[in-house]
């Protein structure tokens, strides 16, 4: 699990989040010390309560992708890209 689109951590200080990773951002807002290794009850408790909570989120369907009706709508609309809805 990663907190941003890329994953800064690993590149600038070696640190794989691929199980997950768990930081004190009070003492280590940066996260550059993974404390994962030696908390790891804290690691899968904090997993469970993430996984707990994301089943209940609502989760917007993915609608196909026409570039063909995205780029009408932006001719008919001068420039503006906006809601369509493909293949309903």
């Amino acid at each position: 699990m990663q907190n941003a689109t890329t994953n800064k951590t690993a590149i600038e200080v070696g640190v794989d989040c691929g199980s997950g990773c768990l930081f004190n951002i009070r003492d280590d807002p940066s996260e550059y010390s993974d404390l994962a290794q030696a908390n790891p009850s804290k690691l899968a408790e904090l997993r469970e309560r993430f996984f707990a909570l994301n089943s209940t989120a609502f989760h917007q369907l993915k609608l196909p992708q026409d570039e063909g009706l995205c780029s009408s709508y932006v001719q008919a609309h001068h420039g503006y890209v906006g809601p369509y809805l493909a293949g309903i």
